[in-house]
C-alpha cells in the first residue's frame, strides 16, 4: 500500500508540476519539479520513506528517457558536431574530474582524493532533461543546441564507468591504473555503441517482416517502441557494456530509418506514437525530478546539522565546486571551438567574440541532475577493510548542493544571455496563411452543404470557425470582424422588434423585454451598456407602452399562450432570430461582404442554433444518432479538403514545409482519432 501511495503522489506531484509551469514561466519545470518534490520529502517523510537503486534507477528512467532523446534528435546536427561532441563527451568528463578531484580534497582533506575523483565524474554528465528544456527560455543556435544534446546523450557512460573505477580505488585502498582504466573503458564505451547499432538494425528488419506479412497494428509497433529501450540496455548489461550507449546508439539508427518513411500509414504510426512517448517522457522526466527533490533533503540534513564543519564552509564549498565545474567547461570549450575549422573557409575559426560567446551559452546550457544524483547515491557505505566510506554524506551534500547551482545558473543566467525571441507562435505571414487554409476549408464546407446533411455541416463548420477563433487569438491576429459583426445583427434585431411594436404586430410589453435582452448583449460586448439609448426610445415610444399595459390587463399574453402553445416572449424570438439570419445571408451572397466568411459562418451558426432550440427543444436520440452518423462523413471530407489546401499553400510557397508538415501530422492525427471515435 506505502509503494501505491508513493506512485500516486509522484504522479499528483508531476500533474501540478504542468500547472504551475504555466503560473511561474520563469522557472524551468525541473526546478518546480524539484521544489515539490522537496516540500513532499519533508512534509510527508513517513509516507515517502523510498531509496533509490541506482541501477534500477537508470533502467526505469535513463534508458527510455535517452531513447527518445536520441530517437528525435537532430541527427543531421549530432554528424556535424560529432568532434566536439565526443571531446564533451569524453575528454571533458576526465578534465572536470581531474579538476574537481584536486579542487575537493584540497579544499576539504578528509575526503580522500580516490574518492573526490568519484565525485568529480558523477558530475561530468549533463542532464538531458534540463538540456531538451532550454529551447523554450533561450535562444540558442542550431549548432550549441545539437552540442548539448549530442553530449548530453553519450557522456553519461564515460561519467558512470569513470565513477566506477574511482570508487573500486577507493574501496580497495589502491591507485588508478591508466592501462586498465583505458581498456576498460574502450570496452564499455564503443561495445555499448556497437551492441546499439547491431540491435537497432536488428529492430528495423524485424519491423519489415511484420510489414510484409501484413502482421503489424499500431498498438503492437507503439508497445514495441516503448518496451525496446529496457531490453536494450538489460541486453547490455549482461554482456558487460554500455547499457546507456548501446540504448542511444539504438534510437539514433531506428530514428534515421524512421525519417526516411513516407506515405499515410507511417505518419499516421508516428503520430500516434511521438505522443505516448511525450507523455510517458514527461511523466518519468517529472518523476525523476520529484525523486531528486525528494533526496535533497535527506541527503543534505545530515551533512547540514554536522558540528564538526560549518555551514558557511559548507556553501562556500558548492560555490567552489560550481566555479571550477564552469571555468574548466568554458576553457574546453573555447579551445574546441577555435581549433574547429569554419566550413566555408576551411580556415581554423581561432578565438573570437563569437566564439566565446558561443562557448559560454554552451558552458551554462550543461546543467547536472538526475544522473549525477543516482551514481552519487550509490557510493557504498563501507570499504573493504569493514570501516565506513570516508565522507559518503559529505560527498552527497557537495553533489546536490552542485545539481541546484547549476540548475538555478541554467534556469535565470541562460535566458539573460540568450533570451527567447518574444515572437508569435508562428511569423505573421505564416499565421495569415494558416488561416486562409482555414476558411477555405469552411467556405468548400458551406458550398457543398445539402437539405440532408446541413445540421452536420453546421456542426463541422463550427468547429472549424472555433479552431480557426482559437489560432488568430493565439497569434494575436484581428478577430474584432465577429465581434463587430455580432454588434450589427443585434441593432439589426433591435430594429427589427421596433418595427414589429410600431407596427402592432407583437406585444410592446414582450418586446420591451427583448430588447432589454438585446440591449444586455451589447453591452457585454462593448463592455459597457447603453443605457442612453435606451432611455430615448423609452420617451419616443411612450403611448406604445400604455398601450401594453392595457393589452396585458386584458390577458392577451395568457390567450396566445392557451391558443399556441407558446408564448408570446418565444413567437418573438423566434421571429426576430429568423430576421436575423436572413441579414446574416445577405453578408454570406454579397461578394463585397465587410465581414471574412469565418465570421459570418460562426455567428450564423450560433443563430441557427438558438433557432433549432426555439422550435424544437432537445433533439431525440433517433436524431441525435443520424447527426453524429452524418457529422463523421462531414468531418472526414471537411479533414481532407484541409489536406488538399495545406498541399496547395505548401506548393504555391504559401506556408513553409516545416510548418506544413507540421499542419498534416495533426489532420492525421485527427483523422486516427475520428476512426476510433466511431469505431
Amino acid at each position: 500500500m506505502a509503494t501505491f501511495e508513493l506512485i500516486l503522489l509522484l504522479l499528483c506531484a508531476v500533474i501540478l508540476s504542468a500547472v504551475l509551469e504555466r503560473m511561474l514561466p520563469k522557472l524551468s519545470i525541473p526546478l518546480v519539479q524539484i521544489g515539490l518534490g522537496a516540500v513532499m520529502g519533508t512534509i510527508v517523510t513517513s509516507t515517502l520513506d523510498v531509496m533509490l537503486n541506482p541501477h534500477f534507477f537508470l533502467v526505469l528512467f535513463v534508458a527510455p528517457l535517452l531513447f527518445y532523446e536520441a530517437k528525435s534528435s537532430d541527427k543531421f546536427g549530432l554528424w556535424k558536431n560529432r568532434t566536439i561532441i565526443l571531446s564533451l563527451a569524453i575528454g571533458l568528463v576526465v578534465a572536470i574530474s581531474i579538476a574537481v578531484g584536486f579542487g575537493v580534497h584540497a579544499l576539504l582533506p578528509t575526503i580522500p582524493l580516490a574518492a573526490a575523483f568519484a565525485l568529480g565524474f558523477a558530475l561530468g554528465p549533463t542532464d538531458a532533461v534540463a538540456v531538451s528544456s532550454l529551447s523554450e527560455t533561450a535562444n540558442l543556435d542550431r549548432n550549441v543546441s545539437a552540442r548539448l544534446y549530442g553530449e548530453a546523450l553519450l557522456n553519461d557512460a564515460s561519467g558512470v564507468v569513470g565513477f566506477q573505477f574511482a570508487v573500486a580505488a577507493a574501496v580497495t585502498g589502491g591507485t588508478f591504473s591508466l592501462l586498465h582504466g583505458a581498456v576498460d573503458f574502450g570496452i564499455d564505451f564503443f561495445g555499448g555503441i556497437v551492441l546499439g547499432v547491431a540491435l537497432g538494425f536488428l529492430t528495423i528488419f524485424i519491423f519489415k517482416l511484420i510489414d510484409q506479412a501484413e502482421l503489424g497494428s499500431n498498438v503492437f509497433y507503439v508497445l514495441f517502441d516503448v518496451t525496446l529501450p529496457f531490453v536494450i540496455f538489460l541486453l547490455a548489461e549482461i554482456i558487460s557494456v554500455s547499457g546507456v550507449l548501446a540504448v542511444v546508439s539504438a534510437g539514433i539508427v531506428i530514428g534515421i530509418k524512421e525519417s526516411h518513411q513516407i506515405g499515410p500509414s507511417h505518419s499516421s504510426l508516428n503520430i500516434v506514437t511521438d505522443n505516448v512517448w511525450k507523455v510517458m517522457t514527461f511523466t518519468l522526466n517529472g518523476i525523476v525530478f520529484v525523486l531528486l527533490g525528494m533526496q535533497l533533503p535527506r541527503a543534505m540534513l545530515t551533512t547540514w546539522n554536522d558540528s564538526s564543519i560549518s555551514n558557511l564552509t559548507l556553501v562556500a564549498c558548492i560555490i567552489a565546486i560550481t566555479a571550477i565545474l564552469v571555468a574548466v567547461r568554458f576553457v574546453w570549450l573555447c579551445v574546441m571551438e577555435s581549433i574547429e575549422k569554419d566550413p566555408s573557409t576551411s580556415q581554423r575559426k581561432g578565438l573570437s567574440r563569437h566564439v566565446a560567446k558561443s562557448a559560454l551559452l554552451a558552458t551554462i546550457g550543461g546543467p547536472k541532475g538526475a544522473v549525477t544524483l543516482s551514481v552519487i547515491l550509490s557510493l557504498p557505505f563501507m570499504l573493504d577493510d569493514g570501516s565506513l566510506f570516508p565522507e559518503r554524506n559529505l560527498i552527497i551534500f557537495l553533489a546536490s548542493g552542485t545539481i541546484i547551482m547549476t540548475l538555478l545558473l541554467t534556469n535565470f543566467l541562460l535566458p539573460v544571455l540568450a533570451p527567447a525571441e518574444k515572437t508569435r507562435d508562428l511569423h505573421a505571414d505564416d499565421a495569415e496563411s494558416v488561416a486562409r487554409i482555414l476558411r477555405k476549408v469552411i467556405d468548400r464546407l458551406n458550398s457543398e452543404r445539402t437539405q440532408a446533411n446541413g445540421q452536420a455541416t453546421d456542426s463541422v463548420v463550427l468547429a472549424y470557425s472555433n479552431r480557426l477563433k482559437k489560432h488568430m487569438r493565439k497569434n494575436e491576429l484581428e478577430l474584432d470582424s465577429t465581434k463587430q459583426l455580432t454588434i450589427d445583427m443585434l441593432k439589426h434585431m433591435q430594429d427589427y422588434v421596433c418595427e414589429l411594436i410600431d407596427n402592432e404586430e407583437t406585444d410592446p410589453l414582450a418586446a420591451y423585454s427583448y430588447l432589454s435582452k438585446l440591449n444586455k448583449r451589447i453591452g457585454y460586448l462593448r463592455h459597457h451598456n447603453e443605457s442612453r439609448w435606451w432611455i430615448n426610445y423609452v420617451r419616443k415610444h411612450m403611448r406604445t407602452i400604455k398601450l401594453s399595459v392595457s393589452h396585458y390587463i386584458r390577458g392577451r399574453k395568457e390567450k396566445i399562450i392557451h391558443e399556441t402553445g407558446v408564448s408570446e416572449f418565444t413567437l418573438l424570438q423566434i421571429r426576430t432570430v429568423r430576421e436575423s439570419i436572413r441579414y446574416l445571408n445577405d453578408f454570406v451572397n454579397d461578394p463585397k461582404s465587410p465581414y471574412p466568411a469565418e465570421s459570418v459562418a460562426n455567428v450564423k451558426l450560433s443563430q441557427q442554433m438558438i433557432l433549432n432550440h426555439l422550435l424544437c427543444g432537445g433533439p431525440s436520440v433517433t436524431a441525435y444518432t443520424k447527426k453524429m452518423d452524418m457529422m463523421e462523413d462531414v468531418q472526414r471530407r471537411a479533414y481532407f479538403i484541409e489536406l488538399e489546401e495545406i498541399h496547395n499553400a505548401v506548393e504555391e510557397g504559401a506556408i513553409d514545409r516545416h510548418i506544413g508538415k507540421d499542419m498534416r501530422d495533426n489532420v492525421f492525427l485527427m483523422l486516427v482519432d475520428l476512426g476510433e471515435q466511431y469505431a
